[in-house]
């Protein structure tokens, strides 16, 4: 749930967002995954379903917290789920990066290359954000050398 936080900090200061907020939209872009848990597509939940799922999760962890730390961290969620800045976008980036990286992982404890293709065909040509695509193209590299 973290590790995007962590890539976020690994991000070139100069690219026109702020890795700061970039760095919050990653800490609570998944935090009401804590209640609802991992709803992807083989859930069989619709989308609908699964953001107010989502939604009814954050406003339970929000609801204690002071007014303001409430607002801003339900915005960032907005902003993100909305996909219109820069913060969002790399922050999306991230997320989806986040994900072959740790499928790449899988396969490598398991000793069986090529298992989680999927994961790498679903983000063929997504990318946006330049210095995420060169730790793309650096990910699909290695994992090239390792299927051969």
């Amino acid at each position: 749930m973290y590790r995007m936080a962590l890539i976020s900090t690994l991000l070139p200061k100069t690219e026109g967002f702020s890795v700061d907020k970039v760095m919050k939209m990653a800490i609570i872009h998944d935090l009401a995954e804590c209640i609802v848990g991992d709803l992807t597509p083989y859930c069989g939940v619709s989308v609908e379903e699964k953001h107010a799922q989502e939604e009814a999760a954050m406003q339970s962890i929000c609801e204690p917290l002071p007014a303001d730390i409430r607002v801003e961290l339900v915005d960032l969620l907005k902003e993100y789920d909305a996909q219109l800045t820069p913060e969002a976008i790399v922050c999306k980036d991230l997320d989806k990066f986040e994900m072959i990286l740790q499928a790449f992982e899988y396969e490598t404890q398991a000793e069986h290359p090529g298992w989680l293709e999927e994961f790498f065909q679903s983000t063929e040509n997504v990318f946006k954000t330049p210095c995420v695509k060169e730790w793309v193209t650096a990910l699909r590299e290695a994992r090239s050398k390792s299927t051969h």
